[in-house]
């Protein structure tokens, strides 16, 4: 509850009462351990709260020290949840780009094994993001490779109405088109 509140109040730019909820949240759960929780607090402070008064790199290790938490809770959704923000923060973050590509493949096994197809697209849309900014290419914006095909995929969202799918893709687009 402590998590939501904080994530919520972040939400509302008290970005000071939202990292004290927070905290709370932190304490409680280390007060009174309950693991199958505890993956979902930690995606909700590192993920939508600590960024807001902290670097982006502050909250990497959190999130990756929650991945296998959450895996022996079997709460998977959750821990795709993480996956997909601890991969796009160490992206975000400005490591070094191989480092980025390695982290992120292992980060997809992860998600194919336990079937969390959903945040395994988005996850591959950064992964070949990252393979574009690596390799040269008469194309750089377009993601049409080896992890990820655009156009396998756009038209379909876009009928099935899953357009933030779609925004994901066209702003990894448009980030490769200015790099």
């Amino acid at each position: 509850i402590y998590a939501s509140y904080g994530m919520l109040l972040s939400g509302l730019q008290d970005f000071k009462s939202g990292n004290f909820a927070g905290k709370v949240a932190l304490a409680v759960m280390e007060a009174f351990p309950a693991r199958e929780f505890e993956v979902r607090v930690i995606n909700l402070m590192y993920s939508y709260i600590n960024p807001w008064k902290n670097l982006l790199k502050d909250s990497i290790y959190s999130l990756k020290q929650s991945i296998p938490i959450g895996i022996e809770s079997g709460d998977f959704e959750y821990t795709g949840y993480v996956i997909n923000h601890y991969s796009q923060f160490i992206f975000f973050a400005g490591f070094e780009l191989i480092n980025v590509a390695q982290e992120i493949s292992s980060c997809c096994q992860v998600l194919k094994a336990y079937r969390e197809e959903g945040t395994l697209l988005v996850i591959e849309i950064f992964q070949q993001t990252v393979l574009n900014l690596l390799n040269s290419s008469d194309t750089p914006w377009q993601l049409d490779g080896e992890v990820f095909k655009e156009f396998q995929h756009v038209q379909e969202w876009e009928r099935n109405g899953l357009f933030i799918l779609n925004a994901v893709v066209y702003i990894n687009k448009l980030m490769l088109s200015v790099m």
